[in-house]
């Protein structure tokens, strides 16, 4: 019989995707960062890592904690590959084609974040009893952004991309057939319905 030698602890499972994400975006300091810039194409299947990732910059923790910062997108029919401008003293650009969310996020941690200006240190006045106060909200606030996060990945998951709908020639097919309808309705509707002026 063999002998199996095993190293590690046995039944720890590996950090998934999504927790990495969460890891890195707790790290993330758009305090250096004027506006991003999302172009991609949305037809392009390389640009659902982009959309994520732009999505998670605008969840309304990172929003109450820097207000100044602005993300917007920018759509693109041309099939070319997704970008990511981010607005420093200088433009920094990410060509997000071959990215995941996760590595947008730590290349912003690792070229972008060490750029934001360090804060101030603020003397401390209060009291024991208001420093325990302050530490329990503090521990309460970071298990609800975690939720926050979880519950906005949860709802994303459930509704279909634009992409999952609709290709190009669907795409094309949905708007001819909508307007030769609305058409229609209209040239039957003008047949019953007689707009009279007012005192006429």
């Amino acid at each position: 019989m063999g002998i199996f030698r095993i190293n590690g602890i046995v039944g720890k499972r590996a950090p998934t995707a999504y927790q990495l994400i969460i890891e890195e975006l707790r790290e993330v300091n758009l305090k250096a960062v004027k506006n991003v810039v999302v172009a991609y194409d949305p037809f392009d299947e390389r640009a659902v890592a982009s959309r994520k990732f732009l999505e998670l910059l605008n969840t309304k923790t990172l929003c109450r904690k820097f207000p100044e910062f602005a993300a917007k997108t920018q759509i693109k029919c041309d099939r070319s590959e997704p970008t990511i401008s981010f607005d420093l003293s200088k433009k920094v650009l990410f060509k997000a084609g071959n990215l995941s969310t996760l590595e947008m996020f730590q290349l912003y941690n690792r070229h972008i974040t060490p750029h934001a200006p360090e804060e101030e240190t603020q003397r401390e006045t209060l009291s024991t009893k208001a420093m325990r106060k302050g530490a329990k909200k503090r521990a309460m606030a970071k298990s609800k952004k975690g939720y926050n996060i979880q519950l906005i990945d949860h709802l994303y998951n459930q509704v279909p991309a634009f992409t999952d709908i609709f290709d190009e020639e669907t795409w094309y097919i949905f708007v001819a057939c909508f307007v030769g309808s609305t058409i229609v309705i209209a040239f039957v509707l003008s047949r019953f319905i007689t707009i009279r002026p007012v005192g006429g």
